[in-house]
């Protein structure tokens, strides 16, 4: 039986999007952790999680998923902060295929920024099709 393509762990394949960014690297040297950061981490860093999933259904069984993925930017300089939301933007928005060779799409829905625990956090809310 093939496997349908299942949105469900679609935040592998977004972690796998950011680590492939080169310039992203650079700059929080592979600190990308899902939830939440272990305690103690320093430096720059992402985190992300899968905040919604659904699916729809019609008599014949799911016809379509949909997901929210939230990433967050975490830095000590504003600047920073915002030069790497830019980046995960750029790796992250527009059409990707996974590891199974199934199309997907990302669209940037909304943007914010925060502060908190003396650091700067833009969050990036992606929707995924």
């Amino acid at each position: 039986m093939i496997q349908a393509f299942t949105k469900f762990s679609i935040t592998t394949d977004i972690r796998k999007l950011l680590i492939e960014n080169v310039e992203l690297q650079s700059i929080i040297n592979s600190n990308i952790f899902p939830i939440l950061a272990p305690e103690g981490t320093t430096g720059d860093f992402i985190i992300y999680y899968r905040d919604k999933y659904g699916k729809e259904y019609t008599n014949y069984g799911v016809f379509n998923e949909h997901c929210t993925v939230w990433i967050g930017a975490v830095s000590d300089n504003y600047d920073r902060s915002q030069r790497i939301a830019q980046l995960i933007n750029e790796a992250i928005e527009g059409k990707h295929k996974n590891t199974s060779d199934y199309d997907y799409e990302c669209r940037l829905l909304d943007s914010t920024e925060d502060f908190e625990d003396k650091k700067y956090i833009q969050i990036l809310v992606f929707e995924i099709k």
